[in-house]
């Protein structure tokens, strides 16, 4: 009778799980799972006195009049305005850079590659950047309206201040990455305090980050490429109480 003593322990033990495990569908994991979710940062926006704020929806219809390219990166002004930073018709692949990090294309992108536009519709208020840029990547826009672009092509990092088209601060040479205190590779971003000194990303290659005076001098350095991770550093961002937020990646 040893399968009946099999048959009875198989539905003691299913008939045990079935009484500790209450079985949802899909659905009620996801109202169950999002609803604590809604309630955890409800209260903890209570504890800090904010507004509740929903979870972002899609605004359907919005931007559909834009033509863009890749697009490298979006910021807000303070104005509340969104600003993309696209790459126009050119793109970046497995042929665009050499082993060394030197840009194999042509000139500059020939379209405007920074464009404004109005929250609401998503239409375009301002465009410029043609002639400037390689291949552009990040983009900043910090407290007093000021642009922070890079160009991982040109190894540069650009400040544009507001309503200007011409920079007033460009750090690294020209097509030559490097990575002493004069140059980079394919910097990705810039993050600034509100002390006006600023961070950059540096980058695909050197995998470091560059602090500089609002002035533009270098005040320090830190983070290396490793063997199979870089200690830092694609994109990063500041917080509140001055915080760095900083990722980083590895390959095998």
């Amino acid at each position: 009778m040893s399968w009946l003593k099999f048959a009875i322990t198989v539905w003691y033990v299913a008939y045990v799980w079935g009484r500790r495990l209450p079985v949802y569908d899909y659905t009620d994991f996801d109202d169950d799972f999002y609803s604590e979710i809604r309630n955890l940062l409800h209260n903890n926006g209570e504890q800090l006195g904010v507004h509740r704020v929903s979870h972002p929806r899609e605004v359907r219809g919005w931007g559909l009049k834009l033509k863009l390219g890749q697009v490298a990166g979006v910021a807000v002004d303070p104005e509340g305005r969104p600003v993309v930073f696209h790459r126009a018709t050119r793109t970046w692949d497995y042929n665009t850079f050499n082993a060394s990090h030197h840009f194999q294309g042509e000139g500059p992108v020939e379209e405007d590659v920074v464009m404004v536009l109005d929250p609401q519709t998503g239409d375009v208020v301002k465009s410029w950047g043609k002639g400037k840029f390689l291949l552009p990547h990040g983009i900043t826009v910090d407290q007093k309206g000021n642009t922070w672009l890079t160009d991982v092509a040109l190894h540069q990092v650009f400040k544009f201040k507001r309503d200007s088209e011409e920079p007033t601060l460009i750090l690294g040479e020209a097509k030559v990455p490097g990575s002493d205190d004069y140059h980079m590779c394919k910097p990705t971003s810039v993050a600034v305090a509100s002390s006006g000194d600023f961070y950059v990303a540096d980058g695909y290659c050197n995998a470091r980050i560059l602090f500089y005076s609002p002035d533009g001098m270098l005040k320090a350095k830190f983070g290396h490429q490793g063997k199979y991770c870089s200690s830092v550093y694609l994109c990063f961002s500041i917080k509140k109480k001055m915080r760095v937020c900083i990722s980083y990646f590895c390959w095998l």
